[in-house]
């Protein structure tokens, strides 16, 4: 079970930043909706604000505080300790170094994502408008994986977009953070309502657009509201390319 004080994985001193740096103006487009209709995906957030924490394939924690709007002018605060995402002076994200530990998956072969068993139909997905899972939304991810046979997961075989890529190929931040978003309420989750809180995620290798991945997701723990998952992209040859353990939030119903 994960621990209820994670403070002594915050990172040592010597890891943080010892300048500040500017604040700036981030918005993020209409496209990026999450299952809140108006407002932003929580992977493509966390990924934006972890960016700059994350160096050196740093791991990263975002906390999510408040839903996070599209098409909104936000300021991205860096500092010492601590960054942050605000709108008229309303935190909305956090993003520090994490230290803790992550998930270390085995990997799922593309032969094992065919046949998989349906987690979430279509015609009753509870977010079609989602970025990453909304079932054949034009520009977005079309993440929906399924049970695999023989394993307490969930997979996917995915093709990262060309579009989404940088100058040279590869795939930034938000969209690898986004990957592992709605994957792992997938895995964990089952298709009941939840909000992402918290998402510790590290990128180990670059993903490149137009190459054939794996996504996986799975249930790590529950305790009353909250719903504990991992998740983790990995190339055809098994080399792991990003993990990440999230905490997701149910309604006030549920607990």
């Amino acid at each position: 079970m994960p621990s209820a004080d994670d403070r002594q994985h915050r990172a040592p001193a010597e890891q943080r930043p010892t300048t500040l740096e500017a604040a700036r103006s981030v918005v993020f487009d209409g496209r990026f909706a999450g299952a809140v209709p108006g407002y932003a995906n929580g992977g493509v957030i966390a990924g934006t604000v972890a960016r700059s924490r994350a160096v050196g394939r740093a791991a990263v924690e975002v906390k999510l505080a408040r839903p996070v709007p599209l098409e909104t002018p936000l300021e991205f605060a860096p500092d010492v300790d601590q960054d942050r995402l605000c709108v008229n002076g309303e935190v909305l994200a956090t993003a520090q170094v994490w230290t803790g530990p992550l998930p270390e998956p085995d990997p799922v072969s593309l032969s094992d994502t065919v046949g998989t068993e349906e987690v979430v139909a279509a015609h009753a997905h509870p977010a079609p408008g989602c970025f990453v899972c909304g079932p054949g939304l034009v520009g977005g991810l079309d993440l929906q994986p399924g049970r695999v046979r023989g394993r307490d997961l969930v997979a996917t075989r995915w093709i990262p977009p060309d579009d989404l890529a940088d100058g040279d190929g590869t795939v930034p931040a938000p969209i690898v953070w986004a990957a592992l978003d709605c994957p792992s309420w997938y895995g964990a989750a089952g298709g009941a309502p939840a909000l992402l809180g918290t998402i510790r995620a590290r990128q180990s290798l670059p993903l490149h657009a137009g190459t054939e991945v794996v996504v996986t997701g799975w249930s790590i723990a529950s305790e009353g509201r909250k719903t504990f998952a991992g998740s983790a992209i990995h190339a055809a040859n098994g080399d792991l390319i990003a993990v990440a353990s999230s905490i997701w939030i149910h309604p006030a119903e549920r607990g």
